[in-house]
């Protein structure tokens, strides 16, 4: 019988496609350069992170802190390499996203096929023709609401969806107003009134033209609107000294913490950006990765939903077909996980625990 390691590498290769005083006064010394923010290799606790290859992607946590993450054709546990879903690959699927719930069980993106699977009955949540893709998706704080984000690569597009649970009515969300382009990494605020949403622009004849994040405000029906520029990505990158444009920096996923802090995954620039929301944009700070150096996607998980886990390819390997996992140690839990904790509270959120 074939390994599950064997199983799941052949299932990636069967896939589509940061005033000088007066003269006269005291000399006083210049402020020490910021600590520099390191998430270490994590394999040890996340082994499974290396079965899932170049493909890794879809970071996402249960309400106890475990972590998950897919490739193409596979949705595995980290800490214990179970498989919980698994696709036939080829051209008519191709799982790109994940996140657990309170009340659907455990959603899974098929970017292929356009549409949202329950892990567990490998059954159709909601399905969408007109989507591109999913790439992602977000949930809301009481689970009504689903947004989606997707690209054609090659076409330099990207879309928007919101789907109403209730109804069971997917909606196209009109990006009047800002010119986007492929649209990726997703998140909503812990209160639900702003969404967050990457887009990225292909350069000619190659490589990356410009990267930024857009933010919506959320109506009383739950649909993004009033979308505005939240940050320039390679301009605020520049400002620390980076060069995100020559290594063609392309973000991927995104999380919140439970208090406004966004984590964005910067894909082959080998960081993680981290923002607290409530402040400039320029107070932004960068997490160098460890081993990884394209990493795709990330997650706050842990007992107390504080550890930010990053997956992605390897640093060491240069064919690169092999994926690893780093860990950050945060101060406040992840909105997800803070999420999943209603039904272990009584009802509460949690937040600003």
């Amino acid at each position: 019988m074939k390994s599950l390691f064997t199983l799941i590498l052949a299932g990636l290769s069967a896939a589509a496609p940061a005033p000088t005083g007066h003269p006269s006064a005291v000399p006083v010394a210049a402020p020490s350069a910021p600590a520099t923010l390191v998430a270490k290799n994590a394999l040890s606790t996340y082994p499974g992170a290396a079965l899932l290859g170049a493909g890794i992607e879809g970071c996402s946590v249960d309400a106890a802190g475990n972590m998950y993450a897919v490739n193409a054709t596979h949705m595995i546990s980290l800490s214990d390499s179970k498989v919980l879903l698994q696709g036939p690959g080829g051209g008519t699927s191709h799982f790109a996203s994940s996140r657990f719930t309170r009340t659907y069980g455990t959603l899974v993106g098929d970017a292929a096929a356009h549409r949202l699977l329950v892990a567990a009955t490998n059954t159709y949540f909601m399905t969408e023709a007109k989507m591109l893709q999913p790439n992602d998706f977000t949930v809301s704080r009481d689970e009504s609401k689903i947004y989606l984000s997707g690209m054609n690569y090659s076409a330099n597009t990207g879309d928007l969806w919101v789907y109403d649970v209730t109804t069971k009515t997917p909606v196209s969300v009109c990006l009047d107003g800002v010119k986007t382009f492929r649209m990726n990494g997703i998140e909503l605020s812990p209160d639900d009134k702003t969404l967050y949403v990457t887009s990225a622009e292909n350069g000619v004849p190659e490589g990356m033209a410009g990267a930024s994040v857009y933010k919506f405000s959320i109506d009383s029906s739950g649909r993004p609107t009033k979308p505005v520029l939240a940050i320039d990505l390679y301009k605020e990158l520049e400002k620390k000294g980076l060069d995100p444009k020559k290594a063609g920096m392309d973000p991927d996923g995104m999380r919140m913490d439970a208090k406004g802090t966004l984590f964005m995954t910067l894909n082959a620039f080998g960081r993680v950006l981290m923002w607290d929301t409530s402040k400039p944009a320029c107070e932004s700070q960068v997490i160098e990765l460890d081993t990884i150096s394209f990493p795709t996607n990330l997650e706050l998980g842990g007992r107390d939903g504080k550890t930010l886990v990053v997956i992605g390819k390897c640093k060491a390997d240069k064919t690169g077909t092999s994926s690893c996992v780093d860990s950050y140690q945060h101060t406040t839990p992840g909105r997800a996980w803070t999420n999943l904790q209603v039904s272990r509270r009584g009802g509460s959120y949690g937040y600003g625990a």
